[in-house]
């Protein structure tokens, strides 16, 4: 999935920048820029609401880029069962009471250094995930 325009839209001084219309990719429920699936889920969130929901500001400093956008999702009413089953996750109360939730969310662009960061290694107490593989061969049991 692409978000960034075939052609750019501006060039800076002597083309070394250039400016890339990416208002779509903000004002549209993209994952990146939004909430993922397991927390539309977790929260009882169903429909972007796009029409409810603008880009509040674009601030850029030397070596970053802010964004701050207000996104508004329609939220599932709670369903009424005669057998209860557990639910897992949580119904936020302005959803119920008025079908929508509105959140500000703020994304930043940050500028990697000139060198780049050394690997770090898997390290279970640190938090890092690591992914494991198997290799497969003919003479392999």
């Amino acid at each position: 999935m692409t978000f960034l325009p075939t052609k750019k839209d501006a060039s800076g001084k002597n083309n070394i920048s250039s400016v890339v219309d990416m208002t779509t990719a903000f004002e549209s429920d993209t994952q990146i820029f939004s909430l993922n699936s397991v927390n539309k889920q977790l929260l009882s969130i169903s429909a972007f609401q796009k029409d409810r929901s603008f880009i509040q500001f674009v601030k850029s400093f030397p070596i970053n880029t802010e964004i701050r956008t207000t996104k508004t999702f329609s939220t599932v009413a709670p369903q009424i069962s005669r057998t209860p089953t557990p639910k897992i996750g949580v119904d936020l109360p302005a959803g119920l009471d008025a079908g929508v939730v509105t959140m500000e969310i703020n994304t930043s662009f940050i500028l990697l250094p000139e060198n780049p960061m050394r690997k770090r290694a898997f390290d279970r107490r640190v938090g890092y995930f690591a992914n494991g593989y198997d290799v497969f061969e003919e003479d392999s049991q």
